[in-house]
């Protein structure tokens, strides 16, 4: 079973062999779960999420630092990939870079709408080509950092971390 932050932090402080920075330790303990989540893509920290971009007919850019702004829940490390959600015609869409994005579809503003297959990321904004036709689901299936400890009884997400957590900690 997974340590809960107030072990971390007794355990954290008997290495110091001091009891009077338990403000500091858990400010430490969040700290090392960030480091730690940067080393490697966990598998406990994959999360889909299903109510992600409602789509628009005849738009091509969506603003996902808006959508994070909007719902603190969701907290991107990386995106996996992108589906769009329509019935039978839903499917997977295709990642493509930026610069292969534009040498593609030099003016994507003056093609035909229809369902997309591609998108692009640039920044915290998602293009969709072909640019959709009406409106749907975009759900987004991505990496997300951990959630900070903030009561004593809260246990990690990454759970196989604990001694590499205190090392960092300590």
């Amino acid at each position: 079973m997974a340590r809960n932050r107030g072990q971390f932090v007794t355990e954290v402080e008997a290495i110091l062999k001091r009891t009077d920075s338990t403000d500091r330790v858990e400010e430490w303990l969040n700290d090392a779960m960030i480091t730690i989540e940067r080393l490697f893509d966990w598998s406990e920290l994959r999360v889909t999420n299903t109510a992600a971009i409602d789509t628009v007919a005849d738009q091509l850019e969506y603003d996902l630092a808006a959508l994070l702004t909007a719902n603190a829940a969701l907290a991107f490390k990386s995106i996996i990939d992108l589906r769009y959600i329509d019935g039978g015609r839903s499917r997977k869409l295709t990642f493509i870079q930026p610069q292969r994005f534009d040498l593609l579809v030099p003016s994507p503003a003056d093609a035909s709408t229809a369902p997309p297959v591609w998108y692009t990321l640039v920044g915290a904004t998602a293009s969709l080509y072909p640019i959709p036709d009406e409106a749907n689901d975009v759900t987004i299936r991505y990496n997300a950092w951990p959630a900070t400890l903030s009561a004593d009884g809260n246990s990690p997400e990454l759970t196989r971390a604990d001694d590499a957590i205190i090392a960092y900690t300590a």
